[in-house]
């Protein structure tokens, strides 16, 4: 169990200092210093969204959808995360999407629900673009990491 969570947790810690990163961009400026622009409030909008909505659990969820609820457009969503993330939507969105699945495997949800039941209720709604950004976000794919967790128990 703790070779899986340390291998978990390094890649989270990755993705977490590129996100920490971003966010320090988004802080209240230093004297001299300008005030957030309108793509870095945009993006603090975005993260708000996704962190407290969850509206990528929903396997509809897209940009368009985004942009609607945001009163924006699909364009100046797409500037304002390449300027914070130098990702684009669909990566940012599998990421939540991933932490989420991850949250449920570490809380042993596998060995009462099937894997594509986790992957559905988290958003992703095929099972190819699940394990291409499981593995991408954690560097294993979902299979080794039950294996790896049931192991270590």
């Amino acid at each position: 169990f703790y070779i899986f969570y340390y291998i978990v947790h390094i890649k989270e810690e990755q993705l977490a200092c590129e996100l920490a990163a971003a966010h320090n961009k988004e802080s209240h400026p230093k004297s001299g210093e300008q005030p957030p622009s309108r793509r870095d409030k945009l993006y603090n909008n975005i993260i708000r969204l996704l962190e407290d909505d969850k509206c990528y659990l929903n396997p509809n969820f897209n940009l368009a959808m985004l942009a609607t609820t945001l009163n924006s457009n699909s364009a100046y969503i797409q500037e304002a995360l390449k300027q914070n993330t130098q990702a684009g939507f669909n990566d940012l969105v599998n990421h939540y999407r991933v932490e989420h699945v991850k949250s449920l495997l570490l809380d042993n949800q596998h060995n009462t629900y099937t894997l594509e039941h986790i992957y559905n209720a988290s958003g992703f709604s095929s099972q190819s673009t699940f394990n291409r950004a499981f593995k991408k976000h954690i560097g294993m794919t979902p299979q080794e990491i039950c294996e790896q967790q049931n192991h270590d128990v």
